[in-house]
């Protein structure tokens, strides 16, 4: 019974092992991760990188943290210094411009079909994939 238990506790470890988050160097990303980082925040330097499975986490100098996918196409970017509008869709950052150009924006995510913008303001915008807007709300 004991060798059973040990058995279990060190396939559990070793599992966990295999499976866990690894810290990698910023310079092992894949290039259109780096790409984006140089066109979009080019004053900031990837601080900490991470690969989980298919998709990658970094953190910024400012603290901006940023999430990849498997091809190093971002899904998820949150900073509290303000993300550049640029990095959205045209229509979506004319938008931004024309309706809400003395907010920082400090979230997006890509959800299936659609952006979400979170502003300073806590308002949250809803964007599709080309950049057309679909709705706001209070977030809150």
């Amino acid at each position: 019974m004991k060798k059973l238990i040990g058995f279990f506790i060190a396939a559990s470890l070793a599992l966990n092992a295999a499976f866990a988050d690894r810290i990698i160097s910023p310079d092992s990303l894949p290039d259109a991760v780096t790409a984006t980082v140089s066109e979009f925040f080019p004053e900031r330097e990837i601080h900490f990188a991470e690969k989980d499975f298919n998709e990658y986490e970094i953190v910024l100098s400012d603290g901006t943290e940023i999430k990849f996918n498997g091809k190093g196409e971002w899904e998820e970017i949150q900073s509290r210094t303000g993300i550049p509008s640029s990095i959205l869709p045209e229509n979506a950052a004319a938008y931004l411009n024309e309706n809400h150009h003395n907010l920082a924006v400090i979230e997006i995510e890509r959800e299936r079909n659609q952006l979400e913008v979170k502003l300073a303001d806590r308002m949250k915008l809803y964007f599709s994939d080309d950049g057309r807007f679909l709705g706001k709300r209070f977030d809150d």
